[in-house]
Parts: structure tokens; sequence; C-alpha cells
């Protein structure tokens, strides 16, 4: 099992505690203050959700096509017998489609809030981060009403999805 298997399995399994956090390596770093992301591929740039919201990380399942949804929702799919909306994340972000990798997921996101399921499909997961929250800030290049926030981590410079702006736009669309 390669090290990606490895962390998508550790997102799953492994109970993290709100003192450490896991490299895919299985090496505990002590953190403090900091909030735990999960990183994954959408093109070529890596972009991360607070891993608060994320319920599971799972193979991608069949998505029933809903006529009349906006281009942005994919459709719907069956996950442990729930119904999850599934998003195109690419086509709110303005990234062009990307040729299936064979490392695709599906991280299943959940809104605390309305105790309801979203997924969006990802080409492939990078790992799980712990990041302060002084290195999180406003990215100039959203036009999706503060999607996107810019976050600094060991010398890399990548993108935030949040989640809650996400969700307040699905929720609008679905009224």
């Amino acid at each position: 099992m390669n090290a990606l298997e490895q962390g998508t399995d550790l997102f799953s399994s492994v109970g993290l505690s709100n003192d450490a956090s896991f490299s895919f390596a299985g090496e505990r770093r002590e953190t403090e203050n900091r909030e735990k992301f999960v990183a994954f591929f959408l093109g070529n740039e890596i972009y991360c959700i607070s891993s608060a919201t994320v319920l599971e990380v799972v193979h991608p399942l069949p998505v029933s096509i809903l006529p009349n949804a906006p281009a942005w929702i994919s459709g719907i799919a069956a996950f442990r017998g729930e119904v999850v909306a599934v998003i195109n994340i690419k086509k709110i972000l303005g990234i062009s489609e990307s040729t299936a990798n064979g490392k695709t997921k599906l991280v299943i996101l959940r809104s605390n809030a309305k105790e309801t399921q979203f997924a969006i499909p990802v080409d492939s997961m990078h790992e799980l981060l712990a990041i302060s929250p002084e290195s999180i800030a406003v990215d100039p290049n959203d036009s999706n009403g503060g999607l996107t926030r810019l976050v600094e981590h060991e010398s890399n410079v990548f993108r935030t999805i949040e989640t809650d702006i996400l969700f307040e736009k699905l929720e609008q669309c679905v009224r």
C-alpha cells in the first residue's frame, strides 16, 4: 500500500485528538492552536478543507443526475443509506476538468448546523495538515464571495475552501 492509500485510510479510521496531527508516515507531531485540514488536488493545485467538516473520504460513488439542477451540481449519490448532493467544485472554482487518473476520491462533507451531507469529487488526496489560524488570509483572486482563502504552510501557498459558504450556496439552490 502506497503512502496515498495509507493516508486515505487514516481519514476514515483514525480518530484525531486536538493535541496532535498525523503524517502519512505515521509520525505524530505536537501542535498548538492549529486546525486540521484535509488537503487534496483539484487539477494541478492543492486545496484543503477543515477536517471538522469532513465526514469521510471514499472511492467515487454512482451519481444520479438531477434534471434542471445548476451545472455545478453533478447529481445525488447514496452514501450509507443517506442521499448526498455531489457538488462539482471545479465548476464553481473555474477549474478545467481533468481526465480521471484512477486516484479520484469523494470527500463527504457534513454541515453540523443542518445535519446534511454533501460530496465533492477530488482528483487525488494530498495529506492531512495542521495549520495555524494566522497563516490563513483573504484570497484576492476569489470571485465566489469568500469561498476560498489562501494558506501558507511549510513555505507553500494554497487555497482552503470555506465549507460554510459552500453549504450556503447549495442550500440557496435547493430552496
